[in-house]
């Protein structure tokens, strides 16, 4: 039986892009179409619902506002989130940005920075006057960054870019350092760069848009009409980076996975560190996968066919 139906009123979703589990048999959707969050109850109808958007925007710049768009909910239902922070006047992007955790009420205006991570290089266009000024933002490719998790428990894992190690932020405060993973590099090919197209045109969009001092914002995934286009390899590193960004996960067991970067028709892999941010096993997959889940003593993968269904697996933890 469907949960509510599309549409933009309440009860209704418009482009469903997530889910996380919530305390109390509770599951929070993230309604990219409606631009606002939902919580679903047990019962399978809308709790509540709030908007993406958080905080205040400034005059002429997107400092006092942020995208509130879930990366993982604790047990307590705090959500964490990356931050994001770009000027209307087309300035330079910060060089780190923090990683926040903040309530799911209605009343929730505000969030906690927790820790700061390197994001992805980006390059900032700007066009329009004073009065009605557009800002895009494309990323550079492949450039180092950093990822990050959180855990059931708040426990939050950075894993590092400025050389591959795991550092755990732990709920009591404790900070534990990881020894650097060594890895050997790969070359990025053509096939390389065509995985990296594909997936960049199914890639979150947010547009912003300022008209005589009023803003207005649209949350969208993927959609690029005809496929995505063929990039060229300018501005693409000659190296592979040693982690996939967006796709670490902490399991309930307090393991950390972190995707590796492999060339196109090698196997999945992934490293897994404990909760001291220490390597302990290495984990291979047959195909391009990606982790979208744990259970009791179970992992849940899927993969994207030539006709891009979405094939779900589950294996089993050792």
């Amino acid at each position: 039986e469907p949960i509510g139906r599309e549409g933009r009123g309440p009860e209704e979703w418009l482009q469903p892009d997530a889910v996380h589990p919530m305390p109390g048999d509770s599951t929070l959707l993230v309604d990219l179409g409606n631009g606002r969050l939902a919580v679903i109850g047990p019962d399978l109808t809308f709790a509540r619902t709030r908007p993406i958007a958080l905080g205040t925007p400034q005059p002429g710049r997107l400092g006092g506002l942020q995208f509130l768009l879930p990366r993982a909910v604790d047990a307590q239902g705090r959500a964490y989130f990356q931050g994001r922070a770009l000027s209307m006047d087309g300035g330079a992007p910060p060089d780190s940005v923090p990683v926040l955790r903040t309530g799911l009420g209605r009343d929730a205006a505000s969030a906690d920075t927790v820790a700061l991570v390197k994001p992805q290089d980006l390059e900032i266009r700007t066009s329009g006057g004073a009065n009605e000024r557009s800002v895009s933002a494309r990323p550079r490719p492949m450039s180092p960054q950093d990822d990050w998790a959180a855990g059931r428990d708040g426990s939050l894992a950075l894993v590092r870019s400025d050389g591959y190690y795991v550092q755990v932020l732990h709920p009591d405060g404790r900070v534990s350092t990881g020894p650097r993973v060594a890895y050997e590099p790969q070359r990025v090919g053509d096939a390389e760069v065509d995985r990296y197209t594909e997936a960049a045109a199914n890639g979150l969009g947010v547009g912003v848009t300022v008209e005589n001092g009023r803003m207005q914002m649209q949350f969208s995934r993927g959609g690029m009409r005809g496929g995505p286009q063929r990039r060229s390899r300018e501005g693409f590193p000659d190296v592979l980076p040693p982690f996939v960004p967006g796709a670490t996960w902490v399991a309930p067991d307090g393991r950390i996975w972190v995707k590796r970067y492999t060339r196109v028709g090698q196997p999945s892999l992934f490293d897994v560190f404990d909760g001291e941010g220490r390597r302990v096993a290495e984990v291979s997959f047959p195909g391009e996968v990606r982790i979208v889940g744990f259970g009791d003593g179970v992992v849940y993968t899927a993969t994207t066919d030539d006709m891009g269904l979405q094939w779900l697996s589950r294996y089993r933890v050792r």
